[in-house]
């Protein structure tokens, strides 16, 4: 009886350290994937309630180089409805190296819905919410009207350099409202001497909070005969 006893002490004693050795690393796994996923609820909540510090706090976008730029495009989108999340799930996620790409069901106040995907990781040693990247489109939504102009002139006035072979140079400008009717385009060269000819082209792009939509796109040509 008493090895009986002993025997099946020790089958029970094999049994639980059987499984702690099982349950331990799923528990420090939990630990981590909290961690993650933390940093992207507090994210996508500063976006609901549309907190700029914290989302700069938190994350990068690609599309700014310092953290003013960053503010700066933030705030164009402020008072847009066509910008304003309404509501998001966490619908999965995956592990990567330094860090986790989490997929989002995102709907906007316009009844728009993407699926997007972030990713969580360390940058400068501090978790941070990086490459907002757009998945697929459920519904593009209807848009708000914003104010605007009828129409809209945005001139560029850069001095272009001789550029040999397939060298380009490249202008942005934001000086534009949504809903116009007309956007007018005026392009001025400067020359020091002898002709010049111009090829140009254009982009009209949606600029929204996590990405850039090309609309339009035109090559323009023009030629400049005398010095100017």
């Amino acid at each position: 009886m008493k090895k009986l006893i002993v025997k099946s002490t020790m089958m029970l004693l094999f049994s639980c350290l059987l499984c702690l050795g099982i349950q331990l690393p799923n528990t420090v796994k939990a630990n981590e994937v909290n961690k993650y996923q933390s940093v992207m609820v507090q994210y996508l909540e500063a976006f609901k309630n549309y907190d700029i510090d914290t989302i700069v706090d938190i994350s990068k976008d690609s599309r700014a180089v310092t953290k003013e730029e960053y503010k700066n495009m933030l705030m164009e989108f402020k008072y847009d409805p066509n910008q304003k999340l309404k509501s998001y799930e966490i619908t999965g996620s995956r592990k990567i190296d330094n860090g986790e790409i989490f997929s989002v069901k995102t709907e906007f106040l316009n009844g728009a819905i993407y699926n997007m995907e972030f990713t969580v990781s360390y940058i400068d040693n501090k978790l941070m919410v990086s490459n907002m990247n757009r998945i697929s489109i459920v519904n593009e939504g209807k848009y708000i009207p914003t104010p605007s102009f009828r129409t809209q002139v945005c001139t560029w006035d850069d001095e272009l350099s001789q550029y040999i072979g397939d060298a380009v140079s490249f202008t942005r400008s934001s000086k534009f409202q949504y809903s116009s009717n007309t956007i007018t385009l005026n392009f001025r060269q400067y020359a020091t001497s002898g002709s010049r000819s111009l090829k140009v082209k254009y982009s009209v792009v949606d600029h929204w909070m996590w990405g850039d939509d090309i609309r339009a796109s035109q090559w323009v040509y023009g030629q400049n005969p005398d010095s100017a």
